[in-house]
């Protein structure tokens, strides 16, 4: 904000000096030579004003400044810059870096293999290639959640299209012929679901999802522990009950398995480093040296290892491996022994001290299974009403399985309650980071800050030009992990069900912080003060400040179409890790086999907020600055090409949480957020209007867009009305359907009768054969200790040097 070097206040806070009146209060003012710092402090609201101006700077002003179109021509240019450089590096390191740009074309299992993406074709042939990318491979290779999602992607593409087109040959030209508000210029001139259903059904009838025992299985929480056997509510069921396990008593068991797993990890590092080193120790020498105790690998029983009793690791691990193994035996003896076994009902203690379990129900036909999940189970509230069908127990939440229903509906409200502070009160460290970086302009902006230009230059460089972008990269890395630490504690029994409530969350904080805040500060917080003086000049405020916010996210949606596409094309993070974790992490052939053949996952709940956002934006901004309608459509056209790649040739989802495409239509619903603030904004925009004499102008419009408003709503509760229970669980039209029925029976009964909560048998440690015959000396005495072990497609060298030559032993 500019000043008056005479009194040191920022100009409209200037005191008439003649009349000594503060034209913000009209109060008097102190002695015109006094300090301004005195001055302020004679007015309270004064100081308000200031700091508000503060904000502004940096909210407002700020953005506004770096946001001008000459910073969008040159965000442009550099991004476009960015974009080109990727594009060539990526041409010319894909072929020879396969481990990251195609893993999946070299995994063992054919299930998970694809084909390479150009084959023996030129080096330059690979845009067309992923240009013509069916959607359906997504489909085949990473279930209904990743085809829907690149679906979405080419949805916005196509909306935008159209948007693009009419908005650039009308709107553009009509708000740009002779209109020039204010010191508006240059750029801102220019401002102002069937086939989802369709395609789920046919994927959850699809022989590969028939055929396996998820399909035919749901998953009922809130069981009365005081219940008898539930096989009694579905004996009239239609096609059977095939099993019904409980998880009563069960608690315990993921516990142990994780704990079995550690030492399984912990037994194969400490087997590779013993070997490693004795085969530096005999190299070139072609004897086996006997290897003294001390020599052998050693560990701390103690938290972080730091204290405690040392031991061996080898047999320290080899006996936790056997020790969990007898617990799960035990636990699992003794479930099977009150499998069926009816438990008497017990009287009293009311519904609060009733302990549930949940149950693992599987039908011997698969629509009797959405059906039984669609019935009302119990005559009480809560107990056993929620029900997810086609679930696979590696879905599972196992901790939030046993928890009493009401206790879930208390955790609920704290969930969304904590979620709504976090929110709220983010903006605290947020603002506090923000206006670290503008330091220099705070002490311009309000002189009572002025003691900021008494620290040392370097201090002030580093203070707010490094410390805040690093501050606010940290600061938001923990939103995620807290929303989705809130979704667990609300008690949501499936992962698919935690990243469906992530979603939702992560979204609502993407708007309010990325998105209102932005907008409202840009456009309103910095005019404050001047609205304070003149609250008759909101109109012409508003126009002066609304164009240059949207300028704002025009850069941004250029920096995320471009520069976002283009990392997530280069891969730069696993481009750079990847030879980094081989060196440093890549010790053990199971570690190496994750490294070199590992496929990465996405998380849903995070990566569709992204793009919902940008959708939003595209929407409220698409009237206001038409100009963005072109860049959006550019961006989803270009990651809707660039996630069909990701999701077939780099990215493997677990097939066990697949939720059958699930996060589309909440995604969509999202997008009508978008819709409902581009009404309001433009309504709004139209009741402010006014014409030289100061009379509504546009009063019309504005009622117009409220009609569309209502109508929109409408529209939203009728597409929910129709297609909601379509959502969810399969029609009875479809239980003769020749895509129900095939893969049924046999195939899919004998595939898993062991309880889905109890582990299959421990998994193999997997040791490297080594030259020295020591490998196989340690699998014979683990093999003694109870633990399964294996050398297969793993060698170690004399130098000590692991190398993988296929799959673990245990590879599902």
């Amino acid at each position: 904000m500019p000043y008056n070097v005479t009194t040191m206040l920022p100009y409209g806070r200037q005191r008439d000096v003649q009349s000594r009146n503060c034209i913000g209060c009209n109060t008097r003012s102190p002695r015109p030579d006094a300090p301004a710092v005195d001055a302020i402090r004679q007015c309270l609201p004064h100081m308000i004003i200031d700091v508000i101006a503060s904000m502004g700077t940096f909210f407002g002003e700020r953005s506004i400044d770096t946001a001008s179109t000459s910073s969008f021509l040159a965000t442009l240019s550099l991004n476009a810059i960015v974009f080109v450089a990727a594009i060539g590096l990526f041409t010319v390191t894909r072929p020879h870096l396969k481990s990251i740009y195609e893993p999946r074309a070299s995994v063992h299992l054919d299930s998970k293999r694809a084909a390479p993406l150009t084959g023996s074709r030129s080096l330059l042939y690979w845009p067309i290639a992923m240009y013509n990318i069916d959607c359906r491979l997504v489909l085949d290779k990473n279930g209904a959640d990743a085809y829907f999602f690149v679906r979405f992607l080419r949805m916005k593409a196509r909306i935008f299209f159209a948007l693009w087109i009419i908005s650039w040959a009308i709107l553009l030209p009509l708000t740009s012929a002779g209109s020039h508000v204010g010191t508006n210029s240059q750029l801102d001139r220019f401002t102002m679901g069937n086939h989802f259903i369709l395609i789920r059904q046919e994927y959850l009838t699809s022989p590969s999802r028939t055929g396996s025992i998820q399909a035919h299985t749901f998953l009922v929480t809130g069981v009365p522990a005081s219940y008898s056997n539930p096989a009694e509510l579905f004996k009239d069921l239609s096609g059977g009950i095939h099993n019904i396990w409980t998880t009563s008593g069960l608690e315990l068991m993921p516990n142990i398995a994780h704990r079995r797993m550690a030492a399984i990890t912990k037994l194969e590092a400490a087997v590779t480093k013993f070997l490693a080193m004795a085969a530096r120790e005999n190299a070139g020498s072609g004897q086996l040296e006997t290897t003294t105790k001390s020599q052998r690998p050693s560990h701390r029983v103690g938290i972080f290892g730091s204290w405690g009793k040392k031991v061996d690791s080898i047999e320290w691990a080899c006996s936790e491996i056997a020790t969990c193994n007898r617990l799960l035996a035990q636990i699992s003896r003794d479930s099977a022994d009150d499998h069926f076994k009816t438990r008497p009902r017990t009287a009293g203690g009311g519904i609060l001290s009733w302990k549930t379990c949940a149950a693992f129900i599987t039908c011997n036909s698969r629509i009797s299974a959405h059906m039984a999940s669609k019935a009302l189970l119990h005559h009480k509230p809560y107990l056993m009403s929620a029900k997810y069908v086609d679930v696979s127990w590696k879905d599972v939440v196992w901790n939030n399985l046993n928890q009493n229903p009401y206790e879930l509906k208390l955790r609920m409200l704290v969930s969304y309650a904590a979620t709504t502070a976090l929110i709220i009160f983010w903006t605290v460290p947020a603002a506090f980071i923000g206006l670290a970086s503008s330091l220099p302009s705070l002490a311009a902006t309000a002189p009572w800050l002025s003691w900021i230009d008494m620290i040392p230059t370097w201090v002030m460089g580093f203070l707010s030009g490094i410390l805040p972008p690093v501050l606010l990269a940290a600061v938001m890395m923990l939103v995620p992990l807290s929303l989705r630490s809130l979704a667990v504690f609300e008690g949501k029994p499936t992962q698919s069900a935690v990243e469906l409530s992530l979603m939702t969350r992560f979204f609502m904080f993407q708007v309010v912080h990325s998105f209102l805040i932005i907008t409202v500060s840009s456009g309103i917080v910095a005019a404050l003060p001047g609205l304070l003086r003149a609250p008759t000049s909101v109109p012409t405020l508003l126009a002066q400040r609304l164009p240059q916010a949207s300028t704002f996210f025009l850069t941004f949606t250029v920096l995320r179409g471009l520069s976002g596409a283009a990392n997530g094309l280069l891969q730069i993070g696993p481009l750079i890790l990847y030879h980094t974790k081989l060196f440093m992490l890549g010790s053990t052939p199971r570690s190496i086999y994750a490294i070199k053949y590992g496929s990465r996952s996405v998380q849903w709940g995070t990566l569709f907020p992204d793009f919902t956002l940008l959708a939003v934006i595209g929407l409220v901004y698409s009237v206001i600055s038409p100009i963005i309608n072109g860049i959006a459509c550019f961006a989803f056209f270009v990651f809707y090409h660039l996630y069909k790649y990701l999701l077939v040739w780099q990215f493997a989802q677990p097939r066990g949480s697949d939720s059958g495409g699930q996060f589309f239509p909440r995604a969509v619903g999202h997008i009508f957020v978008g819709l409902y603030i581009q009404q309001i904004c433009m309504a709004g925009l139209f009741f402010l209007a006014r014409d030289e004499r100061n009379y509504p102008a546009s009063a019309p419009q504005g009622v117009l867009i409220s009609v569309l408003l209502v109508l929109t709503i409408l529209f939203q509760h009728f597409i929910n009305d129709s297609f909601g229970p379509l959502h969810h669980g399969l029609p009875l039209t479809l239980a003769d359907s020749p895509r129900e029925t095939h893969g049924s029976g046999e195939n899919w009964s004998r595939e898993n009768d062991f309880h889905p909560i109890i582990p299959t048998p421990s998994p193999i440690a997997w040791f490297p054969n080594d030259l020295l015959g020591l490998a196989l000396m340690q699998a014979k005495n683990c093999h003694d200790a109870g633990v399964n072990c294996s050398l297969q497609n793993a060698e170690m060298n004399a130098k000590g040097r692991v190398k993988v030559t296929g799959p673990p032993p245990d590879l599902e």
